[in-house]
């Protein structure tokens, strides 16, 4: 899969820019995927290593979840039957893509959702990996992957290369090889293939960046909150911006923010 993360630096030709795709985008993104993988009439029918992954089956478990009033889940009918604009909400989708239920699906759920189950740990570990933010959280919500990033030998580099980007690529090429389907079959087994590259852009981008700043800091206390490696504080710039022209078509420099 020919990805491009990374291009030489012609104004610094000793170092690189890296291309990353945003964190909450490509969880959104999985999250829309899974959402479309119905056993009828869905975009998608993922499978993977025999066992298919469809929402059905969250949907199901939340179902009976409910009608038990065992309330196991912290899910509600806005996280299962999703809108156009619930789909856009990373609060939502990082609420069903997580541990807790990738737990109570192991845990509780049949044989059949246990390919599911792994899956979602996988894509919270990553999540967590991608959004550190600072030194409290891990210990407060007693997960490891929130912690900061310390050393360019922290064991999260190798698992999200070899393990976390592995299942993907594992997935993908199990999903070509699957004889007696056509092309669209087959595109059907597996997520998008925006979101695929998206995921190893963001894998070996972060990899290569958190370590290159590791390396290159002389403070011995240094650290790497990968949450900095995203496009709010862009967004927010621009935002910014537009909100002084409003619908202005042609703005000039005061409008633009500079006075």
């Amino acid at each position: 899969m020919g990805v491009v993360h990374k291009k030489l630096n012609v104004y610094s030709p000793d170092r690189y820019i890296y291309f990353m795709s945003d964190a909450p985008h490509l969880l959104k993104t999985f999250w829309n995927n899974l959402f479309s993988s119905r056993a009828h009439g869905g975009q998608r029918l993922l499978k993977i290593n025999g066992s298919y992954i469809t929402w059905d089956q969250i949907k199901q478990f939340w179902e009976k979840d409910v009608s038990g009033q065992l309330y196991m889940t912290k899910l509600t009918y806005d996280h299962i039957n999703l809108t156009p604009q619930s789909k856009m909400k990373v609060k939502l989708a990082a609420q069903v893509v997580s541990e807790s239920l990738a737990t109570l699906l192991q845990k509780f759920g049949d044989d059949t959702v246990q390919e599911t189950a792994k899956l979602l740990l996988f894509f919270d570990k990553f999540f967590d990996g991608l959004n550190v933010r600072c030194h409290q959280e891990a210990k407060q919500k007693r997960k490891p992957f929130l912690e900061p990033y310390t050393s360019v030998n922290d064991t999260r580099f190798e698992w999200m290369e070899k393990v976390f980007l592995k299942y993907f690529i594992d997935w993908y090429n199990e999903a070509q090889a699957t004889p007696q389907l056509t092309a669209t079959e087959k595109k059907k087994m597996f997520i998008s293939l925006q979101t695929f590259k998206g995921l190893i852009m963001a894998v070996r981008s972060v990899i290569e960046a958190a370590k290159y700043l590791l390396q290159h800091v002389v403070d011995r206390k240094a650290y790497v909150y990968t949450n900095k490696f995203c496009q709010d504080p862009i967004e927010e710039l621009f935002g910014r911006h537009r909100a002084i022209g409003r619908r202005a078509d042609n703005m000039n420099l005061h409008m633009f923010g500079y006075k």
